[in-house]
């Protein structure tokens, strides 16, 4: 889509979580209801108000392997305690899935090609991934990692660790 015609956003915003085999269903719930508790925290809504734009564009997938990546909520805007009201909803409501391997680098190209071909145009570009295992399946993460970055979206990482983890 062109720019100028592309929804201007200060955040467009992908958060992409591991539902590979080491992922119990525990682990997946706490994935979900972590980051629908936190969309709807006051802080949150506030920071998102005080954007330039006073909105964001946000996605939620579930990745393990290619064949098993999933998006659970498609784009859509966050600029209120109503749409994040919304936003965690559906992410909730959505049934859990599963898939084999663990590809980070799957989850983060899928993620990266979501906010190249949205309808959104955000002042930063940001993927959000969690998970709980190294990448081992796919392209080398590394290598996917720095080609994201080159394209100027960032990334951030979040271990997922429970007491039922090993090493």
């Amino acid at each position: 889509m062109a720019a100028a015609a592309a929804e201007r956003v200060d955040l467009e915003l992908v958060m992409a979580t591991d539902t590979s085999r080491s992922i119990d269903a525990s682990e997946a719930r706490l994935q979900r209801e972590g980051v629908a508790a936190a969309l709807l925290h006051p802080d949150i809504i506030q920071a998102i108000q005080a954007g330039y734009h006073k909105k964001i564009a946000a996605a939620y997938i579930d990745y393990s392997s290619a064949n098993y990546n999933e998006i659970i909520v498609d784009w859509r805007i966050i600029k209120d305690r109503d749409s994040a009201a919304a936003f965690a909803g559906a992410l909730i409501d959505t049934p859990l899935t599963f898939g084999r391997r663990t590809s980070i680098s799957d989850g983060l190209e899928m993620a990266a090609s979501m906010i190249e071909n949205n309808q959104y145009s955000g002042t930063r570009k940001v993927i959000d991934v969690a998970g709980d295992g190294p990448n081992n399946h796919g392209r080398l993460v590394e290598d996917v990692r720095d080609e994201i970055i080159a394209k100027g979206i960032s990334i951030n990482g979040l271990p997922i660790i429970n007491d039922g983890d090993e090493g």
